[in-house]
């Protein structure tokens, strides 16, 4: 295929084309032998009748060989001239085949056929009997004003299929765009689908073990237990039902539930007292202005670092959760008293030299405030516990 689509040489001959060469041999045919004969002319015979088939059979290739169908229409042409045949309306197959070169062909092989025209005329103006200085010029002008008008339909075809592509590419890459954002939006729910099931599968097993700790001994104790388990085990259901209704809306469902906030930081709060927890939540200010994904972004920092202290940093008398809404930021700080150093190993892991070396957790809260280009520290508090403080600027993600 070439730039218009056509086909190349293995294709055959359309019938079409087989039809038009017959319509056009019939009536050129028919003009030279009906044409009256002037004092310079022959009575046509049948070798001047096979050269004007000839020339009509070359049509019927014209779009398939258009330099070929030229070459040889015109020279077919020529011939009866030379020798003084009757022309009839023959020299319409020439233009014929010099305008389907002309669009068919690139513009260096269309200006060939176009000299080689032009030659057979300056020829034929020289040997040609009745084929005078006069005939040429206007045969030479018809040719170049037909070669003109098929360049011309080769350039508005080039520019139609420019314009198809143009069209095409834009449309696969808005079907990759769409892709990226759905692959981008499911990276986003499978993290969310680690936080939840990370914090709550941490709240479950501190609160069997205690339960089971516990059960001869203070039997109140470890139903308050199972009850604590058994909310949280329904919160994470919905939760769940949740990020699964949004996966359903990446495939095409309009379901929707929304997302989680600084607003649901209580409940979350409560949650973890009851799983013995001893956590405290201070919220000062008021946002400048809503943003749901900063919202969720902090929320989920707040439960991850939670479900870390719950791991990692044995049994703190003091957990202390403060927001803080200044201007166009929103800070949080979570922080506690237990186990220092100890308590970042869950999350950030130790090296062999010694060095922290970041886990999944830290490198999830480190994403989600990085998306928003905020700032996030983490590290152990003097004096013994651990620290996590991040900066959400409201702005556009970077």
């Amino acid at each position: 295929m070439d730039r218009l689509g056509r086909a190349g040489p293995k294709r055959a001959v359309a019938w079409t084309d087989v039809l038009v060469a017959i319509v056009v041999g019939v009536i050129a045919v028919g003009s030279v032998l009906t044409q009256d004969i002037a004092s310079y002319m022959v009575d046509p015979n049948a070798f001047s009748v096979a050269m004007v088939v000839g020339a009509s059979g070359a049509v019927a290739f014209r779009r398939r060989y258009p330099i070929g169908a030229l070459v040889a229409g015109t020279v077919l042409l020529a011939i009866p001239v030379l020798f003084a045949f009757p022309e009839g309306v023959t020299p319409f197959i020439f233009y014929i085949l010099i305008g389907s070169m002309a669009a068919r062909c690139e513009l260096n092989r269309a200006v060939v056929g176009l000299v080689f025209s032009a030659f057979v005329i300056a020829v034929l103006s020289v040997w040609a009997p009745g084929f005078d200085l006069f005939s040429a010029t206007v045969t030479l002008a018809i040719v170049i004003l037909v070669w003109i008008m098929g360049a011309g339909i080769r350039w508005r075809l080039e520019s139609a299929q420019d314009d198809v592509r143009a069209a095409e590419q834009r449309a696969e890459t808005e079907r990759l765009r769409g892709e990226r954002a759905v692959a981008e939006e499911r990276l986003r729910i499978a993290q969310e689908l680690h936080d939840v099931v990370a914090h709550s599968m941490s709240v479950i097993a501190v609160q069997a073990g205690m339960g089971s700790h516990v059960l001869k001994d203070d039997p109140a104790k470890a139903q308050g237990a199972l009850d604590a388990i058994s909310d949280i085990s329904r919160s994470t259901l919905t939760e769940m039902r949740r990020l699964l209704s949004i996966l359903r809306s990446v495939d095409g469902n309009d379901e929707h539930v929304p997302a989680p906030s600084v607003a649901d930081l209580p409940a979350l709060i409560d949650e973890l007292r009851a799983a013995g927890l001893p956590v405290v939540l201070d919220i000062q200010g008021e946002p400048s202005m809503r943003h749901s994904g900063i919202e969720l972004s902090a929320y989920r920092l707040v439960q991850e670092s939670l479900t870390n202290v719950m791991k990692h940093a044995g049994h703190p008398s003091k957990v202390n959760v403060f927001v803080r809404y200044r201007g166009d930021e929103l800070t949080i700080k979570i922080e506690d008293d237990g186990r220092g150093l100890a308590s970042a190993k869950g999350s950030v892991g130790i090296r062999a030299d010694g060095s922290e070396a970041p886990g999944h957790g830290l490198m999830g809260m480190r994403e989600r405030v990085a998306v928003w280009g905020g700032q996030l520290s983490t590290g152990p508090r003097p004096g013994g516990g651990y620290v996590v403080s991040a900066t959400f600027p409201y702005g556009e993600p970077r």
